[in-house]
């Protein structure tokens, strides 16, 4: 299930929170702009647990869960993700910005995301305890309390300071469930070439986002690219994510001391406030 991160922020002048906006898909308005509230499937796949229905294709199923069970197998993981975000401007056209983000991944209880883009320069920190979140141009950073499982923080960033991550389900402890939950629709839209690599093509529906991924055509399926159409925005009708991964290594050796934050020279720390 892919929802829309909301865009009123209720934390410091910093904007701390916008390192997880432009990772996550849901990089807020700058000054100016309103918020707004294969023919044949590989034998290593094996059936989801989601029943088949008309409506949800199980080939599309299966090449979806091949993939995320293949990233649920995964230790310790980095990979690159480079977005392009949808933004109506006060006229209502729509504007595109960029945001590209290193991430890097050790379950079941690290994490550290570095993004730079057109709106956001920041990193944020999970060693199983804390989450720290770093403005990297005015060295503002803000520190809370986090639970002991990446699941568990996951959640944190989404219910409490009301930050829906849609790429974020690659991180799950099970990423399939996070993906199916509420699907209407699945269906295998065919074999795509992306980046000079073999993808398979998948198309799925939700209440409130229609969303495709591509999916590499090997022995290690990853994800290449995810682009959500979320519907029915107010003023605009809808919106658009499109989000490239690259650099996946799911055997990545990521030291400890990658995951603890420490605060750079002339750094003050400001509250971290729920929304």
């Amino acid at each position: 299930m892919l929802k829309r991160p909301s865009r009123t922020f209720g934390w410091t002048r910093a904007m701390l929170l916008v390192v997880l906006a432009a990772f996550f898909c849901g990089v807020p308005a700058p000054t100016g702009l309103p918020h707004q509230a294969p023919n044949t499937l590989p034998a290593a796949f094996a059936a989801p647990a989601t029943p088949p229905s008309a409506m949800l294709e199980p080939l599309a199923l299966q090449l979806l869960k091949g993939m995320t069970d293949n990233l649920k197998r995964a230790t310790s993981f980095t990979f690159t993700a480079t977005t392009i975000h949808d933004e109506p401007a006060t006229t209502g056209q729509l504007l595109e910005f960029y945001a590209r983000s290193s991430v890097q991944v050790s379950r079941p209880n690290k994490m550290f995301i570095r993004s730079q883009g057109d709106l956001v320069d920041g990193s944020l920190w999970y060693d199983g305890q804390t989450l720290t979140l770093l403005h990297a141009p005015t060295k503002f950073y803000a520190r809370a309390s986090a639970p002991p499982k990446l699941d568990g923080t996951l959640d944190l960033l989404e219910n409490k300071f009301h930050d829906p991550l849609p790429a974020a389900s690659f991180l799950y402890s099970d990423p399939y469930a996070r993906f199916t939950k509420g699907l209407k629709t699945a269906f295998f839209v065919g074999d795509a070439v992306v980046a000079g690599v073999r993808v398979h093509q998948l198309a799925f529906t939700e209440a409130q986002a229609d969303w495709q991924i591509w999916i590499r055509d090997t022995p290690s399926p990853v994800p290449t690219r995810l682009t959500v159409i979320y519907k029915n925005v107010p003023r605009v009708g809808s919106l658009q994510v499109a989000t490239d991964f690259t650099d996946w290594n799911l055997q990545a050796q990521v030291p400890a001391s990658a995951y603890h934050f420490v605060p750079p020279a002339g750094s003050k720390q400001v509250p971290l406030k729920p929304r």
